[in-house]
């Protein structure tokens, strides 16, 4: 669920309109930057539903699962790594492929548990990305700094209950739009930018949420399993 929101560049722009780079050393931003740059939006949702499952007698292991480390591991499984911070929030990695160089996205996400009526859910936003890249000629690592930095992510993303007749069904909810800023000197039709990295960004999506929700799906029987077990 939350690792969507750290799509990497790769995935907004399909092999068809790869970027043509001009090699041209990067100036400061003036007063006619807005004139000179432009704007490209991608956007992509799904909402995705688990097979349902016995709850069981005790319906407390609801809870307990959606407040475990376990839980929220399984909801950072497709990025790179990640990291709880002292102050709660979630710094996700997640490499982003570009041709000859090792460049990162990192984002700060918080995530929140709540209760849905008498069921939990956690809902997740970021609320920070920075780029860091480690190899690569210096005037491509700025350049791929400069283009990724200038996005602005806004990401929604949820996971919760549904129960009937003592089952339950996991649902994943995401909704995921990225704003980037271009130069007008790099060469790159927008139209067709905007259109292939909006379905790449869809296809991610669609391609990532099913297994993770199983995923979440599976700890939850484990972590019941194990409480029958117990007792």
């Amino acid at each position: 669920m939350l690792a969507l929101a750290c799509v990497g560049f790769s995935t907004l722009v399909a092999p068809a309109v790869r970027p043509q780079l001009v090699h041209q050393p990067l100036r400061k931003a003036g007063r006619h930057a807005n004139v000179l740059a432009r704007q490209c939006i991608f956007a992509a949702e799904s909402s995705v539903c688990s097979r349902a499952v016995p709850v069981g007698d005790d319906p407390s292991v609801l809870e307990a699962w959606f407040r475990s480390e376990e839980a929220a591991a399984v909801l950072f499984s497709i990025a790179d790594r990640y990291v709880k911070r002292d102050d709660g929030l979630f710094e996700v990695v997640s490499k982003v492929p570009f041709p000859g160089m090792v460049a990162e996205s990192i984002n700060v996400i918080q995530m929140q548990y709540e209760k849905r009526g008498n069921v939990p859910s956690l809902n997740s936003r970021t609320l920070d990305t920075r780029t860091e890249c480690s190899s690569g000629p210096a005037w491509v690592r700025r350049l791929l700094i400069e283009l990724l930095d200038s996005s602005k992510s806004t990401s929604v993303s949820s996971m919760y209950v549904e129960l009937v007749d003592g089952r339950a069904t996991f649902v994943s909810d995401v909704q995921l739009k990225i704003e980037m800023t271009l130069p007008k000197w790099l060469l790159l039709p927008t139209a067709a930018m905007e259109k292939s990295g909006s379905e790449s960004l869809q296809k991610a999506i669609d391609q990532q949420l099913a297994p993770l929700v199983d995923k979440f799906c599976d700890g939850f029987v484990q972590l019941a399993a194990a409480k029958v077990r117990v007792e």
